[in-house]
């Protein structure tokens, strides 16, 4: 994984970013045709999703500072990295037993998979059941620790 240092102007940037995000932000709405990407995706078989996905890792891949992260290195020292490969989170709403929920899915190494590929792994995780989730055990158990804490005493 390339990696430069965060020093200098990165640094001054990021400490405005970080000062930035604690202030209030306006958020804009807009309407676009998608016409001609719904047109595409009935004559290649896509969903719209797994376009929009695949046009965003692209992008990420020819701007990587939008899917770098910053770390510190072995000395304590903080560095921006690049990861080599893609990795999106997506959020999926479900419907089990009359309750929605939504859940977020991380799809990896977009970058090197078909249009096709990325379809068919939203499809199979939108078809699962809540209990057949990644980590949905963990959830379960999450979602009962404020209740054994009760019990023993201990309010959060």
């Amino acid at each position: 994984m390339k990696n430069i240092k965060y020093t200098g102007f990165r640094r001054t940037i990021g400490e405005y970013t970080k000062l930035a995000s604690k202030i209030p932000t306006i958020h804009e709405t807009t309407e676009i045709n998608i016409t001609g990407l719904q047109k595409y995706c009935k004559e290649n078989s896509v969903t719209i999703t797994s376009v929009i996905i695949k046009v965003l890792a692209s992008v990420q891949k020819k701007y990587p500072i939008v899917n770098s992260f910053i770390a510190r290195d072995k000395f304590l020292r903080k560095r921006i990295y690049f990861p080599n490969e893609v990795d999106m989170a997506v959020a999926i709403e479900m419907n089990e037993y009359d309750c929605y929920f939504s859940t977020i899915a991380v799809f990896h190494n977009i970058n090197n998979k078909t249009i096709h590929e990325l379809m068919k792994e939203i499809k199979h995780i939108s078809q699962l059941s809540y209990t057949q989730m990644p980590l949905a055990w963990l959830t379960t158990i999450l979602d009962k620790l404020p209740d054994f804490f009760k019990s023993i005493g201990i309010n959060i």
